[in-house]
Order: C-alpha cells, then sequence, then structure tokens
C-alpha cells in the first residue's frame, strides 16, 4: 500500500524501523503524537511508519541503512528528514516545511507572542524585504529547518524591541529562570558576499544552544551537528556529592568558552551508552570528558578531564585548565581500554586484545594479523564466533599468523580505523606498512582460509587434514 499512499497524499513523513531498535522503540510514542497534533493542524500531510525489517526491499528503494531513517516525500520525491525527534519538533518541522521560509510579524502584540512561542526564534529588523541582508536572512531560513525565522517591517516593533533596520536578532526562552535572552547578529568583518549566508546558519547553530546543554535523545543532534567539534561532558548524576557546587563551576568556564567548546551535562543514570562509551562508570561520577570530531569522519577523539577527587581540590580551576589545554593542543588522547587478560589467547587459539595491547599487536610487522571487532550485543557476532574459533584452531600451526578479536564497545582503537558496523574485521599484513585491509569475503571458515593464503605476507601451508578410517561392520 505504499505507493498507494504516495498518490493520495502530496506530503508524506515516513518513518522506516525495526521491531527491535532501541531508538524506533523510544520514537514510537513521539511519533505518534505529532500524528494526532498533524491530523488536525495539518490535514493535508500524511504520517506513515513502515517495517524495515519486513519490507527491506522498500527500505533499499529509499536508501535505508540504518533504523530509524525519516524520509519526507513531496509528491513522490524523497529527501531526508533533518529534524528533532520529539513531538514538538517532528510537528514544528513539518509545519515549516508546509509554510513560507519566515514568518511576518505586523503588530506588537504579535511580536510578544512570537518571542515565546518556541525555545528559539531569530527575528529581522527590516524596512523591506529587499536587499543584501533579506537576502542572506531568507537564504538562512530556508536551509534551517529546526529553527523559525520571522521578519517585521513595523516601526512600532522596532521601537518596542530597540533595535532598528538590518538587525538581526535570536531570542532565547530560559526555561528555568523566566525571560529571554538576545543575542544580536554581528557578521564577520572579513566575510565575503559567498561566505555571508554560511556566517549566519554558523552562528544560529552555535548561539542556539545553551550555556550548559542537558544531553537527551531531543538534544543529541544539535550537539553534534554545531560547527563547534569539541564538546565538553560533565557526567553526573543529581545525587552525587558536591554536584550542584560543580556544575556552577563548569557553567562559569562553559560561558568563557562559549564558540569554541560545546559545554553538556549527561545524567549518568539514564544515559548508560553513552558513559559506556567513555568508559566511565557511574562510580566514578562526577567528572569531565572532552571529545572532539574535527575530521568530520563520525570518530571522536576523547581527552580524560578531572576527577571527583581533583574537582573536590578545585573545580573551577581544573575545568577551566582542561579547556585551556585543549585550545593550546597540550592535551593527550585518552584510550578507554579493558583491563588485559590474564589468558589472553584462549582454548581455540583466538587472542583477545584490549585498547592497551591492539597497538603492540597490529605494530608487529613480523606478524600477519587478522582481527574482528565486534560487539558483545551483536547477533552477526554471536553467529561468527564458532566460526571464528574453528578458524583460529586451523591457524594454531602457523605461527606467523595471528587470529584475534577486540570488544570494539569496551575498547578504543585508532580514530581512523572506521567502523562500518558490527563484526568489523580487518588484516594488518606482514611485512606491509601496516594499513589494513578490509575483510569482504564470506564469513566461513574456507572464506577466511582462501583470504589468508592469498594475502599473507609470510606465506604459509597447512598441514593435511587427517583422513577418517574407514570401519567394516562384521
Amino acid at each position: 500500500n505504499f505507493d498507494s499512499a504516495l498518490v493520495k497524499y502530496d506530503h508524506m513523513l515516513v518513518e522506516f524501523y525495526a521491531p527491535w531498535c532501541g531508538h524506533c522503540k523510544e520514537l514510537t510514542p513521539n511519533w505518534a503524537r505529532a500524528a494526532t497534533t498533524l491530523k488536525t493542524e495539518a490535514k493535508a500531510v500524511g504520517m506513515a511508519k513502515v517495517d524495515g525489517d519486513k519490507n527491506q526491499e522498500l527500505g533499499r528503494r529509499f536508501g535505508v541503512q540504518g533504523f530509524p531513517t525519516i524520509k519526507w516525500f513531496v509528491k513522490g520525491e524523497h529527501s531526508d528528514y533533518e529534524g528533532g525527534r520529539s513531538d514538538s519538533e517532528i510537528v514544528a518541522w513539518v509545519k515549516k516545511k508546509l509554510a513560507p521560509p519566515c514568518k511576518t510579524l505586523n503588530t506588537t502584540q504579535h511580536f510578544d507572542d512570537y518571542k515565546g512561542s518556541e525555545e528559539v526564534v531569530i527575528l529581522a529588523f527590516l524596512d523591506a524585504a529587499v536587499g543584501d541582508v533579506w537576502d542572506m536572512f531568507e537564504g538562512v531560513a530556508k536551509r534551517m529547518d529546526d529553527v523559525t525565522f520571522a521578519v517585521t517591517h513595523e516601526k512600532e516593533i522596532f521601537a518596542a524591541a530597540q533595535y532598528t533596520h538590518g538587525d538581526v536578532v535570536m531570542y532565547k526562552k530560559h526555561t528555568k529562570e523566566g525571560g529571554f535572552e538576545v543575542v544580536l547578529f554581528v557578521m564577520p568583518a572579513a566575510a565575503l558576499e559567498s561566505q555571508r549566508i554560511p556566517a549566519m546558519e554558523e552562528w544560529v547553530k552555535i548561539e542556539r544552544l545553551p550555556i550548559v546543554t542537558e544531553f537527551s535523545q531531543m538534544t543529541t543532534e544539535k550537539i553534534f551537528t554545531s560547527p563547534v567539534k569539541t564538546q565538553a561532558l560533565f557526567f553526573a548524576n543529581p545525587g552525587n556529592e558536591g554536584v550542584k557546587e560543580f556544575m556552577i563551576s563548569f557553567e562559569k568556564v562553559a560561558k568563557e568558552f562559549r564558540g569554541k567548546i560545546v559545554s553538556v551535562s549527561v545524567e549518568a543514570k539514564t544515559n548508560s551508552k553513552v558513559i559506556e562509551y567513555f568508559g566511565v562508570t557511574e562510580a566514578e561520577t562526577p567528572c569531565l570528558y572532552l571529545a572532539m570530531s574535527a575530521k568530520g569522519d563520525g570518530q571522536m577523539t576523547k581527552f580524560k578531564g578531572p576527577t571527583t577527587e581533583e574537582l573536590k581540590v578545585d573545580a573551577e580551576g581544573s575545568i577551566r585548565r582542561i579547556f585551556t589545554d585543549h585550545m593550546k593542543g597540550e592535551l593527550m588522547p585518552h584510550r578507554k581500554s579493558q583491563d588485559v587478560p590474564v589468558r589472553a589467547t584462549d582454548e581455540y587459539g583466538v587472542v583477545t586484545l584490549v585498547g592497551s595491547t591492539f597497538q603492540e599487536m597490529i605494530a608487529d610487522a613480523s606478524k600477519d594479523v587478522l582481527v574482528e571487532f565486534y560487539a558483545p550485543w551483536c547477533g552477526h557476532c554471536k553467529q561468527l564466533a564458532p566460526i571464528y574459533d574453528k578458524l583460529a584452531s586451523e591457524m594454531r600451526s602457523v605461527s606467523s599468523v595471528v587470529i584475534a578479536k577486540i570488544d570494539a564497545t569496551a575498547n578504543d582503537v585508532p580514530e581512523d580505523l572506521k567502523m562500518g558496523g558490527f563484526p568489523t574485521i580487518k588484516f594488518w599484513k606482514a611485512g606491509s606498512l601496516r594499513s589494513p585491509m578490509e575483510y569482504e569475503g564470506d564469513r566461513t571458515v574456507k572464506g577466511f582460509r582462501k583470504f589468508l593464503k592469498a594475502n599473507a605476507g609470510i606465506k604459509f601451508e597447512l598441514p593435511p587434514k587427517k583422513k577418517k578410517k574407514a570401519t567394516a561392520e562384521l
């Protein structure tokens, strides 16, 4: 019934989901509430969902590679949904897609209502919708679907707001203390005409975040799509001793480094996957880490900040120190690692690597090293395990070949080793410059064996298999 729905609705928002996907389950109630709201406020829009497991061909047709994936269809043509995942953000995104890029405010009442209508709104004060500032403002409004833009030409509103022609202002609603924070856009002095729209868009993405952003499913995208590619993450739980005082210090330093570092508070109890990613346990909170994703490849470099004990001694000083050292480029990356196992090689011959032993193993040019990067919860990894064990058993007699594995969720590996998913299998050839090959063959013992014989830097022969003796029935 998918194509008939496309015919019925000129505009349709579609979620491709999988029943087992945790993020899909979290989205479900928000999706339902958004659908209910749009049913009355945007009747022409269809809200739909597709079980991607049962309809894989349909997913491939629209380039679905993970779950949930949300697509926006206009008269059958699709594009990616780029809004948030709360019901209010979904509704706002759809409404903006249906409306002109900018609202027009005509009265002071419109102005007052507009300021408080959303967490962040942008307003341009212009005598008319013409000229360089208007072209820049409208260009940004068309590019950004998750922020509301408006323009006013009314002198009465100019006077009430105390701004003049050409000013562009952001109003940020403070949910804790009430009122608004007002930020005036200032064009960089050296900006060329072609740089004006990107400059304003960057300003919006930086300034729309609070001084300290609370980490949640709803704020993740805004945090990590900010032009500022370094995040400071303060891990804590509300009941932690001294956490209120530490947070005051964190906010003070965060304000000083605004525009250079995105500061984030993370409640450890409700974000177990995040603290696991950084190798932090609840017992170690409160503590601070920095993360940098400047390369734009999705990989993060982590830096360990002050511990609980260091925060107790001098919270503000220790936080400011790591911020300052990072800006100077003086911090050493932190690599998460499990403890080195007492018995690194198991009964099958598979070598278990951890973060602290990984580099040494792959740097050994006298070995051909095959490494499986796995996740303990991954179904495909569990299916591969007996095959990988059997391969290791076959290769035990070949001293130049190492069959290894590493839990990529519990150990950090170099950022340049891109993980497309689990399991990822890479091969380091003996005697080479140690740039790995991606294993893309059959995940069978025969497939691995064939690959190793063809690509090993040190050629080898496996001993012939013993033939089973025939038995005669008496």
